[in-house]
Formats: structure tokens, sequence, C-alpha cells
């Protein structure tokens, strides 16, 4: 596939799979978009299947959390697709509304093994932000220039 074809199928799939804003069917009450369960086991969902921790109101609720934070976007390298993910923004957003701290290593390790990978991804980054991170070139080192929460909370 050359370039022209490729960049002919990414404006395609733009105009078939546009941002989706629709249905809220998830324990969190989040906008979930296409409204079925086609893509239910994809990245084109936004439901983070938070209702499994439902016995953990913090798990939940951190959960719930990054679920509103996630965005729609184009991501990959090889493969370019579609998809819903965590930014850094939604990190520092969650961090900071949710009032992370040590109590919570826990429920964000448990979260971390979620099964799907925006949530295993989100958890992490919490994880990092709440424990640090020695390396100087690390998003998570207070040193960094490009730290998340460099300008602190919003």
């Amino acid at each position: 596939m050359n370039r022209f074809h490729l960049q002919a199928a990414l404006i395609l799939l733009t105009c078939i799979l546009p941002a989706p804003t629709k249905a809220t069917d998830t324990a969190c009450g989040t906008p979930q978009g296409f409204g079925t369960d086609t893509f239910a086991d994809g990245d084109m969902t936004r439901s983070l299947g938070c209702e499994a921790y439902s016995s953990s109101p913090r798990a939940l609720r951190l959960c719930c959390g990054l679920e509103r934070d996630l965005e729609w976007s184009w991501w990959g390298h090889a493969t370019v697709s579609p998809g819903w993910r965590i930014g850094w923004d939604g990190v520092r957003d969650v961090y900071c509304r949710e009032h992370v701290g040590s109590a919570d290593l826990d429920a964000l390790t448990t979260l971390s093994r979620g099964a799907k990978s925006q949530l295993q991804n989100g958890a992490e980054f919490l994880l990092h932000l709440l424990k640090g991170d020695p390396e100087p070139t690390s998003i998570f080192n207070p040193q960094n220039p490009q730290y998340v929460l460099r300008e602190g909370c919003r």
C-alpha cells in the first residue's frame, strides 16, 4: 500500500468512525459512543469494564475517573487505528481530582491487571506518578521539564 492509499484509508475511516459521544451505559455513566456491542472488546468502546470493581469502592472510583478521561484518537505505529486512550492530561486530571495517594496502591495495582489495555495503562501511569521515577528522562520524575505534574493540579 503506497502513501496515497494509506491516507485515503485514514480519511475514509475518519468519515466512517467519528469521535463517539452518544449512549451512557456503563457503571460510571460515561458517554459510550456507538451505542452497540459490536466493539465491546476492542479499543473502539470507551467502557473500561469498571463494574467488575464494584466490590471495591475506591478501585471503582479510580476506574471511572480513568474512563471519563479517555481521549478519542488515532494511535499505533506500524498499524494506525482509531480508539480510546488515556493521555498525560487525563492522568494528571485523575490523579488530582481523585486525590490519589499511597492508600490507593492496592486499588491501582488491581486495576493495572484489568482486562482492558487502556485501564492497565492508566493505572500503571498513576502508579508511576504516585511512586515517582528516578530515571531523569521519565515524565514521572519531578526533575524532568516534561513532568506530568509540572504545572500542579488545575
